[in-house]
């Protein structure tokens, strides 16, 4: 449950934290470093009722500037696994491995603003969701340019 820096050169820790103010964090991964100079985090287990959260830490301050997390809580949470990204023009893009869903977050308001939520289920019941352990922004390529004219 923590997160460090660590200076390869002198083979030593430089900076460490187990996060924000209370509550710390709880199977926290995936510390992305953005242009703005913070830390972003996914936080599995940190969010009200062990839940999980997103976390934007100022490293300095060792404070957080942003978080989200589900309203209600258990609608964002993934056991283990997760990742998120900052995205050009500053939304978040998340990935909510547990339950095969991919959201993309405005930062400003909080709102999902796009969703992916995978199809492939299994079990009597389809209790069972096929993970996403990644999803990423990309330009689309060329040869997927729309055939249509």
């Amino acid at each position: 449950d923590l997160v460090a820096v660590i200076d390869l050169e002198a083979s030593k820790m430089v900076w460490v934290t187990s996060g924000p103010d209370r509550p710390h964090w709880r199977g926290a991964h995936d510390p992305t470093l953005t242009d703005r100079g913070e830390i972003l985090i996914f936080d599995n287990l940190g969010g009200v009722g062990g839940n999980s959260r997103l976390v934007a830490l100022e490293p300095g301050a060792r404070s957080a500037n942003w978080t989200w997390a589900g309203d209600p809580a258990e609608s964002f949470s993934s056991m283990f696994c997760g990742t998120l990204d900052a995205l050009p023009g500053g939304n978040i893009l998340a990935t909510e491995s547990c339950h095969g869903r991919a959201i993309e977050i405005d930062r400003a308001s909080g709102e999902i603003v796009w969703e992916f939520v995978s199809e492939r289920v299994a079990g009597d019941d389809a209790e069972f969701v096929a993970a996403l352990f990644e999803v990423q922004r990309i330009p689309r390529p060329d040869w997927l340019a729309s055939s249509s004219k």
